[in-house]
């Protein structure tokens, strides 16, 4: 992940911020934030779905946060709101898949969850088995 500080209303242009650290985890969480608030997230990794199919993802998040799996756009929650939860399918093969989550915390509560749903899973938060980089 890449840590960012700033204060936004929505998903800043993570191309042109200087990241202040960095740094892996077992999933991605708005705790990789430290709790703070006025901040940016930027998750970027793999996903390995077991079994070819279609597969839903789902982005629980206060505030904005978008996902793009195999370099498409899966889920975008943005602006300043409370956990919000929003859905996006894609078909995939089984195997590792490149990942992308943006986050940004505004102020107040905080959270991020990604969970999914597919071939044989019921849906439920994504397992950590299932990230690498």
């Amino acid at each position: 992940y890449e840590y960012f500080e700033g204060t936004f209303a929505r998903l800043p242009d993570f191309g042109v911020l200087t990241a202040v650290r960095g740094g892996t985890v077992s999933r991605p969480d708005a705790a990789a934030g430290g709790g703070k608030e006025k901040y940016a997230l930027r998750f970027q990794g793999f996903i390995r779905a077991p079994r070819p199919g279609v597969y839903v993802f789902y982005l629980n998040s206060d505030d904005g946060s978008k996902l793009a799996v195999a370099g498409r756009e899966v889920v975008a929650i943005d602006g300043i709101h409370g956990m919000t939860e929003e859905g996006g399918e894609i078909a995939l093969g089984a195997g590792w898949h490149e990942i992308e989550i943006l986050y940004f915390q505004s102020t107040g509560d905080l959270g991020l969850d990604l969970l999914w749903a597919g071939p044989g899973i019921k849906k439920g938060p994504v397992p950590a088995w299932s990230f690498g980089r």
